[in-house]
């Protein structure tokens, strides 16, 4: 799905808005991030759309804030945080003493958090609701590229593996042409496969029938470590689109009232990234 640029901004400047109201919440009840980050839980979402409107390359680099596999992960806990409002979404994200067992327990010196009420549970939960559907459909096309583009890295660099596998395996029998081998890995696009490979064709030993079988056993561990990523790249990816669905089942009404306020451009905005998210499923 392509988007239309203002209706980006518009999305955007709706998420900073509710950053800032769920701040202003998380701030106040001490409900942070956990694991050592003491910011607000919000916060670590944000980050997000801080490196999408950064465009900075980095973050789309295997392992940045925008990959896959981060992205379904961050939807995930958005809609957690919906259910249990209070709960920390990573271990130790509640406000404690990292020494309470040594301090003496005198209420008078010991910092509480204060407890919040009903009202504000509901307020922080439908926050979290709209910032829940307008974070997946915004961040949908770079989920979606970011796994298209590293499913194919990936397939191509298993079926030029393969190919080399072939060739040496031929060697074996007999056969095998070592001008076709040597053409395949140069042409190999993985670094630093392709140089461990140039190195040992270069080797004295490397006709060795030995050496052969060591390096056919190497490279389809190769080709075994690469078939998991793509089995956690498309798992991710899959979870993206369940979670994103739900996210929007559950945000309806919200998405109503928003129209009825007069921003029917982020419905419409959300129902087009459904529809896209519906059909990729339909396949």
């Amino acid at each position: 799905m392509k988007q239309n640029p203002k209706e980006q901004e518009q999305i955007v400047s709706l998420l900073t808005r509710l950053y800032g109201e769920i701040t202003a919440i998380e701030g106040e009840y001490a409900l942070f991030v956990g694991e050592g980050d003491f910011r607000a839980r919000i916060e670590y979402f944000h980050d997000a759309i801080r490196a999408y409107t950064s465009g900075e390359a980095r973050h789309r680099e295997d392992g940045g804030r925008l990959a896959i596999e981060q992205l379904a992960y961050d939807i995930e806990c958005l809609r957690y945080i919906q259910k249990l409002p209070l709960a920390p979404f990573k271990p130790q994200g509640n406000m404690q003493s990292p020494s309470a067992g040594l301090v003496a327990m005198d209420h008078k010196l010991v910092a509480q958090a204060k407890r919040m009420q009903r009202v504000q549970r509901e307020e922080l939960t439908q926050h979290y609701q709209s910032y829940a559907v307008l974070f997946a459909a915004l961040l949908k096309p770079i989920a979606d590229i970011d796994y298209e583009e590293r499913t194919d890295e990936l397939n191509h660099a298993v079926a030029d593996v393969g190919a080399i596998i072939a060739q040496f395996e031929a060697q074996l029998k007999g056969g095998g042409d070592k001008a076709v081998l040597m053409q395949l890995i140069l042409h190999l696009e993985v670094e630093p496969l392709r140089s461990e490979l140039l190195a040992f064709v270069q080797h004295p030993k490397s006709s060795q029938k030995e050496q052969i079988h060591k390096i056919i056993a190497y490279l389809k561990g190769d080709i075994k470590k690469r078939d998991a990523v793509l089995k956690i790249i498309d798992k991710a990816h899959e979870k993206y689109a369940m979670n994103q669905l739900a996210a929007y089942e559950a945000s309806k009404d919200l998405l109503k009232k928003m129209a009825g306020q007069g921003m029917n451009l982020v419905g419409q905005f959300v129902e087009n990234s459904i529809r896209g998210t519906q059909s990729d499923r339909g396949r």
